[in-house]
């Protein structure tokens, strides 16, 4: 029995024992997976970090095109603006400068009452009569240097005005009825 006892002793033992290095080992492991997460979270943390410059440099290439873009949107429609004011202003020009065969016709009432129809108009529906827009709503009707011609003998009679008299309208002149003095 004695023996029996000593081999239960020794195995008893040797269990604990396994037991002991079990927990050393898990202990062990436990440490070094802890150290493993903290280095891992150090390397997570510089990723964001970097992850964060990255998207922070992409916002300001991002803006720069955009600004780029804009920019460049406004230099185009710039450029268009101007070609049309150099086309309105060489139409302007050849107009006042072609004399006309019709040109003692031109001051039939009708041409006038339409120029000032369509000036009351204007100024009805946009609050001013632009001379472009004037031009565009009467050109239906009557020929652009007719219309011009008439609108200088006008501004000459004091009829009608505009900021540039004597000279020709500008696309953009606000042109404006002179109100009849009472008498």
């Amino acid at each position: 029995m004695l023996e029996n006892l000593e081999l239960i002793d020794f195995v008893s033992l040797v269990s604990s024992l396994v037991s002991l290095i079990v927990g050393i080992i898990a202990i062990a492991l436990s440490v070094v997976f802890f150290f493993s997460a903290k280095k891992s979270e150090g390397e997570a943390s510089k990723s964001l970090v970097a992850i964060d410059n990255q998207v922070k440099a992409l916002s300001i290439i991002n803006n720069d095109l955009l600004k780029n873009a804009i920019q460049h949107l406004g230099d185009s429609n710039s450029k268009m603006i101007d070609a049309l004011r150099r086309e309105y202003d060489q139409n302007v020009n050849r107009a006042s400068s072609t004399p006309s065969a019709e040109g003692d016709n031109l001051s039939k009432p009708d041409i006038r009452e339409d120029i000032l129809a369509t000036i009351k108009s204007l100024e009805a529906r946009t609050g001013r009569a632009v001379a472009l827009e004037l031009f565009d709503d009467i050109k239906r009707k009557y020929d652009f240097g007719i219309v011009l011609m008439e609108l200088n003998r006008m501004n000459k009679e004091n009829i009608v005005k505009w900021d540039e008299s004597p000279k020709p309208p500008e696309a953009m002149s606000a042109i404006k009825i002179v109100p009849k003095a009472k008498t």
